[in-house]
């Protein structure tokens, strides 16, 4: 099975030994590589376990026990290859800035957009609270979509 956007929604907010959570990594045409953020992070929410599906273009991040995001990546970066589903009702490739602002009305914060001292260029940044889930879009510089997250 493909990695959907409806999958995703289903499983964000489970517990990673839930019956949801499993039965989705045992229907994954791929499977994941596994990591987790170094014991030395001394993370105070605990520590996260990355789900990666780099040839999906999908990543899931498991905070606590619990799916606590899930980065869909438009585009290449860092081994991963462009997410070719969809993001709601159009395609990762068919998003912009314009487009998520009109259907998704105004952000309740946005930024980016510009070179950070520290580390590099931050991508222009909306982030949209829906029913039970925040959405945020990156973008690349030339406004088309670079990454969606959904986090609970």
């Amino acid at each position: 099975m493909m990695i959907s956007w409806p999958d995703m929604l289903k499983i964000l907010s489970k517990r990673e030994e839930s019956f949801e959570f499993k039965s989705f990594l045992r229907s994954c045409e791929e499977t994941p590589s596994i990591s987790e953020t170094p014991v030395e992070y001394n993370d105070p929410q605990g520590h996260t376990v990355f789900y990666k599906f780099l040839l999906s273009g999908v990543e899931i991040g498991v905070r606590a026990g619990v799916v606590n995001h899930v980065h869909f990546y438009a585009t290449s970066h860092e081994g991963y290859q462009p997410y070719k589903g969809l993001i709601g009702p159009y395609e990762a490739s068919g998003w912009n800035e314009q487009l998520a602002t009109e259907l998704l009305r105004p952000p309740v914060k946005s930024g980016g957009g510009k070179p950070d001292a520290l580390i590099g260029y931050v991508h222009r940044w909306m982030k949209f609270e829906l029913d039970s889930f925040f959405l945020r879009f990156e973008f690349a510089p030339e406004g088309s979509l670079w990454k969606a997250t959904i986090v609970r």
